[in-house]
């Protein structure tokens, strides 16, 4: 990935009790803590292929990591800015998507 772009790496761990799988991921922001709660989204976009050696759907099995990369593209850029940026995983084990506030490296 040297080609001079910017990439977000998103690494997902099962720490659970049976395997699950990892079905996509996505991007969100929340105007407040209880839209977040409520899965109100102010805007969204998903992540129809993250650079990964593994696709999704991906399997993982308890204890098991899935490594991904998203060209942190201008639209990408612009929602960073807004120090609100949500990386939502979902996966076959909860209705709900594991959620992780974006944290930047300047």
């Amino acid at each position: 990935m040297g080609n001079g772009r910017k990439y977000i790496g998103i690494w997902v761990e099962n720490i659970g009790t049976t395997a699950t799988t990892i079905t996509c991921v996505s991007f969100a922001t929340y105007d407040s803590w209880w839209r977040r709660k409520r899965l109100r989204r102010s805007k969204a976009g998903i992540v129809p292929e993250p650079l990964s050696r593994h696709p999704l759907p991906h399997k993982l099995g308890v204890g098991e990591q899935w490594q991904g990369a998203v060209n942190q593209g201008e639209d990408v850029e612009e929602l960073l800015g807004t120090g609100n940026l949500w990386c939502e995983v979902c996966h076959s084990w909860s209705k709900r998507p594991a959620q992780v506030k974006f944290k930047t490296k300047e």
